[in-house]
């Protein structure tokens, strides 16, 4: 399973899909492999403390796109980005894998 924690720097880029949270800002980051969180200042203006929630899960294949319900945040783990081609193609469909939908109680 991947790392959750603040031990990690958190490197703001990259970001597809963004969400607020509690007043913080919860975001996927596709090329980095992670799910992070960023604590925004009372004004909401700025961040004043980011952190990566799940990184490199085993399941990672261009993280995308999720909706929180409650406390939990719902997202694509795998959405086969890379599987299209230059001309915006999918391969045949028994080369797709089944999308895998993770979550992460915030």
């Amino acid at each position: 399973r991947g790392r959750r924690g603040a031990d990690l720097p958190c490197e703001l880029g990259g970001v597809d899909g963004l969400y607020l949270y509690a007043h913080a800002l919860v975001f996927m980051q596709p090329e980095l492999r992670r799910v992070s969180r960023c604590e925004l200042a009372a004004d909401g203006l700025h961040a004043t403390r980011c952190e990566p929630l799940e990184l490199n899960h085993p399941l990672f294949s261009h993280i995308t796109t999720g909706v929180i319900v409650g406390n939990t945040l719902y997202y694509i783990a795998n959405s086969q980005f890379e599987s299209v081609d230059a001309r915006g193609n999918l391969p045949p469909l028994d080369q797709l894998y089944q999308p895998v939908v993770l979550k992460l109680d915030l």
